[in-house]
């Protein structure tokens, strides 16, 4: 599983019904983790910061056990300096499943159509393993 060169957009149609009906749907073999710079970095911005292969079924349990942004329908979040993670979920048969995880303002990981809260314990480790970007 590679990275991809720009963090994704919509996810195709053929996959809607299932990333609606679970966050991380199915029973992945594998995760990679790839992390991007945001703004105000002496990289460019989007640029590839590392990547890290991780096991799968803990992530995504615990990515399917976490709160919707749905739940809370009014909520402020701070400046969104730009830094994203993509989790991509490896299957033995299928496409892989993307997650676009926000590093910054409202910390929400989407699957494309769901959008959940990022678990503390998630960013502890991916920030441990991937490493984060500073800023000034």
């Amino acid at each position: 599983m590679l990275c991809p060169i720009v963090p994704p957009g919509a996810p195709p149609i053929s996959e809607i019904q299932a990333l609606a009906s679970r966050f991380v749907p199915g029973d992945p073999t594998a995760v990679r983790a790839c992390r991007y710079h945001g703004y105000d970095q002496p990289q460019p911005y989007g640029s590839l910061a590392s990547t890290e292969l991780l096991a799968a079924r803990p992530i995504a349990a615990l990515l399917n056990k976490a709160r919707r942004t749905s739940e809370d329908p009014t909520f402020g979040c701070p400046t969104d300096l730009g830094g994203r993670i993509v989790l991509v979920f490896g299957y033995r048969a299928g496409l892989p499943v993307l997650i676009t995880v926000r590093t910054s303002g409202c910390e929400v990981l989407t699957n494309g159509v769901i959008d959940i809260w990022m678990p503390t314990a998630l960013v502890t480790r991916l920030e441990r393993v991937l490493g984060y970007d500073r800023y000034p």
